[in-house]
């Protein structure tokens, strides 16, 4: 009886910590390359949701046009959008980003696309 009240208790404690990551955290898997060599297609990016303006040379999660963008910050313009740029991109983004489509920092990146693409390569 003592381990089933443990047990149900740890469990409780674990939805409320997964409830409390959902609220302030989120994940988008990488679509394309234009991240490369920082983030491959298919990894996983788990962010934190935030409410300050990031800074030049931090990574962004961002919404533009329904998808969700993984991009680098290269400066914030006095009216406070954000002008971005992919590592392997030769020229800025064309929009800025307005804050109110910033959805969060990376915080974690889990590497599944590097992983997929290294082990395709050994089957060669």
């Amino acid at each position: 009886m003592r381990f089933a009240r443990v047990r149900w208790m740890a469990g409780a404690l674990c939805l409320v910590v997964l409830g409390a990551c959902v609220l302030t955290h989120g994940a988008v898997f990488v679509s394309g390359g234009s991240m490369e060599p920082a983030l491959y297609a298919g990894d996983l990016v788990i962010y934190r949701r935030l409410g300050a303006t990031p800074l030049p040379g931090e990574m962004l999660v961002f919404e533009r046009d329904g998808e969700r963008v993984v991009h680098r910050v290269l400066l914030v313009t006095e009216s406070g959008e954000l002008r971005t740029k992919g590592d392997a991109n030769t020229v800025a983004d064309r929009d800025a980003v307005a804050v109110a489509g910033v959805r969060g920092v990376p915080v974690v990146i889990v590497p599944v696309g590097r992983l997929v693409r290294s082990f395709a390569a050994r089957e060669h």
